[in-house]
């Protein structure tokens, strides 16, 4: 048990008196404390002590029967908050699945259909994979819903009823047909959940009668757009600029056999938004100001993609996603802006219509995300001082910057 935890359940055991809503729970080694269960994710319960606060304690410090009332507890009420944006855990050094492996479900060469199984996605390809090939790109699947459930911010908590469907393609053109974004390699799509993946554009291509898989630099590409299929359930709640800016500091987090590493982010994400220059290219780097690039939507945003425009929109985000997450003031600004949406989404439809929360890509945002966008993102700031926090730390990264103004849309 890390001295961070200890300290914790001695805070908890010197308890005061119980209020009527407080409930007694146990912990692995017997010993009891009361509390107010508030929020729950994959990993914590957030709680709240009589006169003494609120405290996080992870799962695994509680006992097999109060893990069990909290899965339980947490299915009677799924609109609960997944963590307290008031009380935030620190994150993890690291996290990954219990289980990456992948079989063969069904082979039909003659269709062209190769379809393979792993612990929470489906995939289908058009050409036979090795299994090796296949166990691979599943790990990035696996590891980035472990990271998702892992981080302190509420994005994910797990619990899919169905599978992922990821479709893999062999040519563009089949690719295209089904729906994936023009100049792309990767796509997700909203209207049906899936997630389809171009293979050559991740190294994995025909070469004369064998083919090579040369896959392991491009899985960013893969990390990237299974965030954003991982966060489906969402819907179209994200303005653009959250979205995108997530899966790519995802996209940037160090990977390795199924494991992230959230240790020396600093360095991955400066690497990353860097990895298409060339060796010895001082030139700086073209950013947008945190202003233009939140008044981004879907549709602006992929006429970009598609005129193959988008390098400076990715690199903004990311690094502005990655610069609230962790390095503004004291970093609940995302969980602040994203505990916003969830109770808006939450609340009833009859309500929803009336509020002015749009839910519909490509439409601008709506008045609901503005004031969240206020409340948590700009906090009295100007567009010029936040431009002013923002290049502060882009510069502490060792990044040369430009920031302009996107053209006129």
């Amino acid at each position: 048990m890390s001295r961070a935890a200890s300290l914790l359940l001695s805070l908890i055991f010197f308890r005061g008196a119980a209020c009527a809503e407080m409930r007694e729970w146990t912990d692995q080694a017997g010993r009891k404390f009361t509390a107010e269960i508030i929020a729950i994710d994959a990993w914590r319960a957030t709680f709240v002590l009589p006169d003494q606060g609120k405290a996080v304690l992870g799962l695994a410090q509680l006992s097999p029967a109060d893990v069990d009332f909290v899965a339980k507890w947490r299915a009677a009420n799924p609109t609960v908050p997944l963590v307290d944006p008031q009380r935030l855990a620190p994150w993890p050094g690291e996290a990954a699945p219990a289980d990456i492996g992948v079989k063969l479900k069904t082979e039909d060469p003659k269709a062209s259909a190769f379809v393979y199984e792993g612990a929470h996605f489906i995939m289908q390809s058009d050409v036979s994979l090795p299994l090796d090939v296949v166990r691979d790109l599943n790990g990035v699947f696996e590891a980035t819903r472990a990271a998702l459930m892992a981080l302190p911010l509420g994005l994910h908590r797990g619990g899919e009823k169905e599978k992922h469907a990821v479709h893999f393609f062999s040519t563009p053109e089949q690719y295209t047909a089904a729906g994936g974004m023009t100049a792309s390699g990767g796509h997700f799509q909203g209207s049906t959940g899936r997630m389809l993946l171009l293979l050559p554009n991740l190294g994995i291509r025909a070469t004369g009668f064998a083919r090579t898989y040369d896959h392991q630099k491009n899985l960013f590409i893969v990390k990237h757009e299974v965030t954003h299929q991982l966060l489906m359930r969402w819907g179209n709640a994200f303005p653009v600029w959250f979205a995108e800016g997530i899966a790519e500091v995802i996209a940037a987090t160090p990977y390795a056999r199924g494991r992230y590493t959230f240790s020396g982010m600093d360095a991955a994400i400066a690497a990353y938004v860097q990895k298409w220059r060339s060796p010895g290219d001082t030139k700086p780097l073209h950013l947008i100001p945190p202003a233009q690039l939140m008044e981004f939507t879907m549709s602006s945003w992929e006429k970009r993609v598609v005129g193959q425009s988008a390098y400076e929109l990715y690199n903004s985000a990311a690094l502005f996603v990655y610069f609230l997450l962790l390095h503004d003031g004291d970093a609940s600004a995302i969980p602040g802006f994203l505990d916003a949406l969830r109770r808006e989404r939450n609340r009833p439809r009859a309500v929803i219509a009336t509020s002015g929360f749009r839910m519909v890509s490509g439409q601008p945002m709506s008045e609901f995300v503005k004031k969240a966008t206020s409340d948590f993102i700009r906090r009295g700031r100007s567009d010029e001082k936040l431009t002013a926090d923002f290049s502060a730390f882009v510069k502490k990264l060792g990044l040369r910057v430009v920031f302009e103004a996107p053209p006129p849309r």
